[in-house]
């Protein structure tokens, strides 16, 4: 049987989830730091509002030191932006 591919914000969303539980935190305590409701962060580890904004995730992965990355990649060029 095949995976069920994931949408990008379920993949969002389980990359939230595992830094979350990687450092020690409660959706509250990491809702807290980042001065945004926990329903919010909520819905980010769930995909429930589809796709999240960037500045949204950045915000919320820089309240506890991460710095969101982007990688682009074309055959052998390869582009990095760090937000």
């Amino acid at each position: 049987m095949a995976d069920k591919e994931i949408s990008e914000a379920e993949a969002i969303g389980r990359m939230i989830r595992t830094i979350r539980e990687r450092e020690g935190l409660t959706q509250a305590a990491w809702a807290k730091l980042a001065k945004c409701p926990q329903a919010h962060l909520s819905r980010l580890e769930t995909g429930a509002d589809g796709c999240p904004q960037l500045p949204r995730v950045k915000n919320v992965l820089a309240a506890i030191g991460y710095t969101l990355m982007l990688t682009a990649r074309k055959t052998a060029t390869e582009y990095e932006l760090t937000l």
